[in-house]
Order: C-alpha cells, then structure tokens, then sequence
C-alpha cells in the first residue's frame, strides 16, 4: 500500500519544554527521536532575513516507513488502527498534546511484484524506458540502468530493482524485499497542498493512508504510462491480431501502429495519430492483452527458458 511517508507537526513553546527536559539542547536538523519505522527531527522555519531563532518557528519531521515499523512487506487496511496507535505513542516524545496535528507533507504509495529471474526483472525496467519520454508534466530520466523514473514539481513515479537497490547501498535484501520490482508513486508537499486547495481534501493522514487510496493513484498515474497489455515479440502481437474478431483493415492499421512506435518511440507516435485514433489504437491493443511496447526478440530467462511474452504488471 505505502512504503514511506512523511508528517510535519509545529511544536509549542509546551513542546519545545518538553524536548529540552529529554533532550537536552538541540539545533536544526537534529534527529531528536528514533526507533524501528519512525525518525523526529526538529528544523527550525527562518522566510525572512529579520526572523530570529523564535521557538514558535520550531516544527519536527517525521520520516514513517512502514515496512520496518510493521516488520512485514505491505501495509492493508487492516494495519491501519496498529499505525496510528504506534505513530500516536511516539508523538508523545516531542507532543504534549493528546492529539496533535500531524501534516502530511509526501507519501509514497507502492506496489512490489516478486520476480525471482534477475534478467526478467531488468527486462521490465528496460521495457518501461521505452514508455513516454514526456507525458503531460511528466519527464522520464533513465539515467541508472535499474531504475526507470518520470517525475514532475509535484509527483513521482519510479520502478526500479530492489535487489539492486540494495546491493548498490552495499546492503542484504530484508526478507520481504528480495527479488522485489518495485513501482513507487511518490506526492509530494506541493502535489497534497494543490490537492487540498483545488478539491478540499485535507492534508491528514487519514485521508491517503488506504488501499483504495493506493490504487487509485497508480490507477491515474502509473497506468497511463506502463500500459496494460503483456509485452510481446512482434511476431505474437501479429498472431494475435490476425486471430482477432476485427475487420481486416483494422487488424493491418494496428499492426501498423505498432511498428510505427517501435522505429519512432510513443511521444512521435502520440504526435503523429490523432488523439482519439491513438487512444482507440491503444484502447483495441488492451483488449487483445498486447502491449504496445514490444519485446524486441524472444527473451532466455536466467533458467535458460526462451519465452516471447511477459505479463503486464498492472
């Protein structure tokens, strides 16, 4: 459901007493409390040149990931009253209130899709690269050769090799990470604010932390940009075309179509077709479980198994 996220809460002067009986002295950027999942730092907000260190300006970060706060590899709605129980007993570290107002300021929703073969899962992030180079404000950066992002001011999306994540964090795998291919939608402060002012959903935790939540964003945002249909060789997509219940002109401009984004790329092919002949092109290649991103040959998996298709992810 959600692999980090990230909560902001402005401490009284009450507070600031408290930290300062259990803490000591401390500045900005501190790490003031910490325990398995949960991180408190305190950062101190200066806009303006003749602002002081005034307490009132005193806020902690919460820095949540769930996996290591649940010892387990995805949340579920059923996790929810454990979570906030935990978050609301650390809070009294820095909080004197009984309930204080935590802000959302990023969550990351995630999906992770258990592949044991390593070349299969490289293949996934390779394929993705081949997806948009820009859709709408989304701009792809294939900088790392596992990992694929496409990322905006406000929002993120990533998929990329937790083993290998890991092995370049010079790390193990925890258990529940291992052969894990991970697709993360990350929103960001600005992505919450804009969402809060434009539909007046407020930026509490409850209001993103739930499975529903979680699908509906990689719904809205990943899914338009990794497809749905399996990836397949030219020659499969072909089969199952001319095996299809459409006309024959059709099944030739859908082979058409695919050819085209396979020598120009899915941005000149978006430019190309009109929007609704694209979106119809895409709509008829789901129905028939194709992809439009094709393989480029029959692929041997690490068990040396020659296979022409993979499934989609979502």
């Amino acid at each position: 459901m959600v692999h980090t996220l990230q909560l902001r809460y402005t401490l009284t002067p009450n507070d600031l007493i408290q930290i300062q009986e259990k803490k000591g002295d401390f500045k900005h950027t501190d790490v003031l409390f910490k325990e398995a999942g949960l991180k408190a730092s305190i950062h101190f907000r200066k806009q303006y040149a003749y602002e002081t260190t005034d307490r009132e300006h005193w806020y902690v970060k919460i820095h949540v990931n769930l996996q290591e706060l649940l010892n387990k590899g995805t949340a579920k709605n059923n996790d929810l009253e454990v979570i906030y129980n935990k978050l609301s007993e650390f809070a009294k570290n820095f909080s004197v209130a009984d309930t204080p107002r935590l802000i959302l300021q990023r969550i990351d929703f995630k999906k992770d899709f258990v592949i044991a073969d390593d070349i299969l899962r490289q293949t996934y992030v390779e394929l993705i690269k081949k997806s948009y180079q820009k859709w709408g404000y989304f701009i792809k950066n294939t900088a790392y050769k596992t990992s694929v992002e496409f990322a905006n001011k406000s929002r993120k999306v990533i998929v990329y090799d937790k083993n290998k994540e890991r092995c370049n964090k010079h790390t193990f795998p925890k258990t529940y990470e291992q052969d894990v291919l991970r697709i993360e939608v990350q929103l960001k402060r600005r992505y919450i604010a804009n969402h809060k002012r434009n539909t007046g959903l407020t930026d509490c935790l409850d209001n993103y932390l739930t499975e529903e939540m979680n699908e509906a964003y990689f719904n809205q945002s990943v899914l338009p940009i990794i497809f749905t249909g399996s990836y397949r060789t030219k020659e499969n997509s072909q089969e199952i075309i001319d095996s299809s219940k459409y006309r024959a002109d059709k099944k030739e401009k859908l082979k058409e179509f695919l050819e085209y984004i396979e020598h120009t790329g899915m941005n000149t092919a978006k430019e190309y077709y009109t929007v609704n002949t694209f979106k119809r092109y895409i709509t008829a290649l789901k129905d028939l479980d194709i992809n439009p991103i094709m393989l480029a040959n029959e692929l041997t998996t690490a068990q040396g198994i020659c296979i022409e298709t993979l499934p989609a992810l979502l």
